[in-house]
Formats: structure tokens, C-alpha cells, sequence
């Protein structure tokens, strides 16, 4: 299995929007997808953690993984209707055997 780990800093302002964003739009395509096994969607905890948010997927294979995200699947990948809500990103991933 493999564990993706998405992290974003939301642009100051936009954190509402981009919740609802992720929530409603990136999380059910990423349901959709063949492979996938788990996605969570969570926002940074008050006290530091405020305008950053993390989705965690899970995938049965790389192989899922790679079709799903297509050939850059190992970099942060951002919908173009997501870019205005998002300061950074980072993408990192682990393999659970």
C-alpha cells in the first residue's frame, strides 16, 4: 500500500473556501478513483496550525497511485480552480507493506 500525504498552506483570507474546496470537490474525486482506499481530508489545529491542511490517501498499489495522478504523480498536484486558494504545497509518500 501506499500512504500520499498532501499538505497546503491555504493564501491568508481563503481557508473557508478552500476547505469547502477539498471537502467538496478534490475528496469525492479521489474516491472515485480505482485503488484508492482511504482519503481524509483535515485542517491545522488552533494554536500553529491555522490555514494549513493535509489530505492523506491511501492506495492499493503505485500503479493506482500513477494512473490516478498521472505522470508527475510524485509532486503536488493542484487543480487550476484550486491554485487561487493556495499559498504552498508538498507531497510526500510512504509505502506500508
Amino acid at each position: 500500500m501506499i500512504v500520499r500525504l498532501f499538505r497546503a498552506r491555504a493564501r491568508s483570507g481563503q481557508e473557508e473556501a478552500y476547505d469547502e474546496f477539498l471537502r467538496r470537490r478534490t475528496a469525492p474525486f479521489l474516491r472515485s478513483q480505482p485503488g484508492c482506499l482511504e482519503v481524509r481530508v483535515a485542517r491545522g489545529s488552533p494554536g500553529g496550525g491555522e490555514g494549513q491542511f493535509l489530505v492523506l490517501t491511501v492506495w492499493d498499489s503505485l500503479d493506482h497511485l500513477k494512473a490516478a495522478a498521472g505522470p508527475a504523480w510524485d509532486v503536488p498536484i493542484i487543480d487550476p480552480e484550486e491554485s487561487p486558494f493556495v499559498e504552498s504545497t508538498e507531497v510526500a509518500h510512504f509505502e506500508e507493506p
